[in-house]
């Protein structure tokens, strides 16, 4: 973990310095070279993936994105037609022809929800049947399939899956997709898709990622006031991305109460920022 927490350290250092000037790391996002990439708009395939930073999505920049702790298993009792509608709709804003349902291994989500093995495959099971009747009853040319991502299909050179969590961020994206692997230039970090979810389920998987990342299995004692866990909101417009900083705030109150009470000065190793994507 040494090797990965060196590498972003400078970057971290200069988002911090940005967001200590101007309030946000703007400056930071628009030196990065292809950076439209991270936010398309349309695509053909919809990931419904985890927000775990682990999985590796670098490689597929022509995707679009719908990402909440554990794929939707942390709402299964809001029922399995209102998580299909929510990523019905983010189908159809996205104008996709494919909906690639997913679950990975060693998913936190998954254990805080209760459910065993099997108990968690039937969820997956049933919602990707709830989607194909609710596109059906649309009557929308989109195909709905699942994968389980192992553990091994990210195990590069002991990162991945395989690995610790080596998140610096959470992204809580206040717009249709992003992706910040598309291409290099900003920290590894949890994302969340704020814009198909309601406020309180996006705040509290951001909180639920704070405590990943300041936990055993992440960097935890490394944040500090110059190295923090970094709070990203990313929104298209100033009064998006005030509105989803507000709601990061929110997260990390939440966070801070509910899972750092023994850390030291948790208020100061976490920052709020972000940045406004241009169309």
């Amino acid at each position: 973990m040494d090797s990965v927490w060196e590498k972003e350290k400078e970057l971290v250092v200069k988002i911090v310095a940005a967001t200590s000037s101007s309030g946000n790391m703007q400056q930071v996002y628009d030196s990065i070279p292809n950076k439209k990439m991270m936010s398309l708009d349309n695509g053909e395939i919809l990931e419904i993936i985890c927000m775990d930073g682990r999985l590796n999505e670098s490689e597929k920049q022509s995707r679009v994105y719908a990402r909440d702790g554990g794929s939707g298993i942390l709402r299964a009792a809001e029922g399995l037609e209102k998580i299909a509608e929510d990523y019905m709709r983010a189908a159809m804003e996205l104008g996709v022809s494919t909906i690639r349902l997913t679950s990975h291994s060693d998913c936190g989500a998954w254990n805080l929800s209760g459910k065993d093995q099997k108990g968690g495959e039937k969820f997956y099971a049933e919602l990707q049947q709830a989607l194909v009747k609710k596109i059906s009853e649309a009557d929308l040319p989109i195909e709905v399939i699942f994968e389980h991502i192992p553990n091994d299909k990210h195990n590069k050179e002991g990162a991945g899956l395989c690995g610790s969590h080596v998140e610096r961020a959470v992204y809580y994206a206040a717009l249709p997709s992003f992706n910040p692997q598309a291409v290099p230039g900003l920290p590894t970090g949890f994302v969340v898709s704020r814009e198909y979810f309601s406020p309180n389920y996006a705040i509290t998987n951001t909180a639920i990622a704070i405590k990943i990342a300041f936990g055993e299995h992440g960097f935890g004692e490394r944040f500090s006031d110059g190295q923090p866990f970094l709070l990203v909101a990313v929104a298209r417009s100033e009064e998006k991305l005030e509105e989803a900083k507000a709601e990061l705030e929110q997260a990390k109150a939440l966070a801070i109460e509910k899972y750092l009470k023994d850390v030291l000065k948790a208020d100061e190793k976490i920052k709020v920022t972000g940045f406004v994507v241009g169309e």
